[in-house]
């Protein structure tokens, strides 16, 4: 069976046309021909939204089942709400389309998929739905007295997700940690997290599962604390023991802000931990800093990921940087321009949209390749972002320009 693609991207303002259950989109201003060139070589587009706005969240990637996934946030509404379309990967034709009705919660804005079915949040609700017709398995409502949301989560095995609900107690916006039966969406609460006896408020930007070397099943919360009078903020990280129910280590000053939008990267007995301000490598067996590296005039808004023997990530003012994974040692740092949040990597190369569709060598992180959208005829909003989406069996690229998807064939 061929490789599916799933492409995650939040689209605004969008006109729908209903019929018989299903929605197609607006169609925006016919696109330009297909142009003839090596490097864009168009196998499908297909019209998904009349105007949208660009955002800075990091979108999923996923291989399943030869079908894209294509989030997309309605607004001008009442009340505003998420839908899903399913394209086919091979086409661009329409599989099925599913309405949340509500507006997807931040991070759970990147479904969780297992092998059959995925796993999504919008606004109070959270739900599971089937891969393969978007019909829903269960749909349960999370709410209580202090209008208390799933924010995000993760598969914990092949039974659980392990996740976060964000609720607020007066002034205190406190957090809870919990587990979420795949089967049936019941919860259980593992602890909460709120405000300490240090006067900071604490809010949990992200959860991560992962098995230590003994096998333990544990968990890596990211938690960032503020007080104010006069404003501080700062970062704690704590490697958990689920098995044991007892904290391994915690980390208590980390530089800024750790990142919602990056979850930590494990190799080995490295931790890699991106925030507002650089990176820290930290030993995972016991909290100690191998490696920090600190941009005083950058800031890391997205994602990190690991290549060979670097680890590479981008930054809100278009830096693209990589730092030997060992040793924390600048290995290049180039500049493209805006906000660059979202990189994906195949083949040696980096992909990532910020107005323009950048294909770097993930060595030297020269420009190999750069396209526009052949449809700025359609207007000065008409450029790529987010997230490129590959197909690493037929070297695909599944990119949006804010009117379209497009499947273009990866340049040699």
């Amino acid at each position: 069976m061929r490789l599916s693609i799933i492409l995650v991207t939040t689209m605004l303002a969008f006109n729908l046309i209903l019929s018989c259950g299903c929605s197609e989109p607006f169609v925006p201003t016919m696109p330009k021909e297909p142009m003839d060139s090596i490097d864009y070589n168009l196998l499908w587009e297909v019209p998904i939204n009349e105007d949208t706005t660009i955002v800075s969240e990091p979108f999923l990637t996923k291989l399943y089942q030869d079908q894209i996934l294509v989030e997309r946030d309605v607004l001008g509404l009442s009340p505003s709400r998420a839908e899903l379309l399913s394209l086919d990967a091979a086409s661009g034709d329409y599989l099925w389309y599913w309405n949340a009705n509500e507006t997807i919660s931040s991070l759970a804005n990147r479904p969780v998929f297992d092998d059959s079915n995925f796993f999504i949040a919008a606004g109070n609700n959270y739900h599971s739905l089937d891969l393969s017709s978007g019909g829903s398995n269960w749909s349960l409502d999370y709410s209580d007295s202090d209008g208390g949301n799933i924010y995000s989560f993760l598969n914990l095995d092949s039974d659980r997700l392990v996740g976060v609900v964000r609720y607020g107690i007066s002034e205190i916006y406190n957090n809870k940690i919990v587990f979420i039966d795949k089967n049936n969406g019941l919860i259980n609460e593992l602890f909460t997290v709120g405000l300490d006896n240090d006067g900071f408020t604490k809010s949990v930007e992200f959860v991560k599962p992962y098995k230590d070397s003994s096998n333990n099943q544990m968990l890596l919360i990211g938690i960032v604390k503020t007080k104010n009078s006069p404003f501080e903020l700062k970062s704690s990280l704590i490697n958990y023991n689920l098995d044991s129910n007892s904290t391994v280590w915690e980390v208590t000053e980390i530089n800024d802000a750790i990142m919602s939008t990056s979850i930590p990267i494990i190799e080995n007995d490295h931790l890699y931990v991106l925030n507002f301000k650089g990176m820290t490598c930290f030993n995972i067996n016991s909290g100690d800093v191998i490696w920090d590296k600190i941009y005083n005039n950058i800031r890391f808004l997205g994602n990190h990921l690991i290549t060979g023997s670097s680890v590479i990530f981008g930054s809100s003012t278009g830096n693209v940087i990589a730092l030997d994974k060992n040793s924390g040692v600048e290995l290049f740092n180039k500049s493209f321009g805006p906000n660059v949040s979202n990189i994906n990597y195949f083949d040696n190369k980096l992909f990532f949209c910020n107005s323009k569709l950048r294909i770097l060598s993930a060595e030297t992180g020269d420009i190999l390749h750069e396209l526009e959208s052949k449809n700025d005829n359609i207007g000065s909003n008409c450029f790529f972002n987010n997230r490129v989406a590959i197909n690493e069996v037929d070297s695909i690229m599944y990119v949006q320009d804010n009117y379209f998807v497009q499947a273009i064939k990866i340049p040699n």
